[in-house]
């Protein structure tokens, strides 16, 4: 068992004991510094709003682009329609 947990395959079964032979051998403290950082989850959230912002903005300009042509018609439509009312002050 003690090849194994220096093994990386057997990293996870290090990480499960309190303190191996493996584990006084690498030096505690990197050890430790090593379950921390394996356990934490910190910048996932963040990640997970860029990604999600990013596929906003993304599908905002493709649906703009496809939908640009339209757009501009009924605005100049719009436009002429209005430049061409009369506007009376009493």
């Amino acid at each position: 068992m003690q090849a194994a947990c220096c093994q990386v395959g057997g990293l996870f079964s290090l990480l499960e004991t309190q303190q191996s032979s493996c584990e006084k051998r690498i030096g505690g403290d990197k050890m430790r510094s090593m379950k921390r950082f394996l356990k934490s989850d910190d910048g996932a959230v963040t990640v997970d709003w860029v990604v999600l912002t990013a596929a906003i903005i993304g599908l905002a300009i493709f649906g703009f682009g496809a939908f640009r042509d339209v757009a501009f018609a009924i605005a100049n439509a719009l436009s002429s329609q209005m430049s061409s009312v009369v506007v009376s002050v009493f």
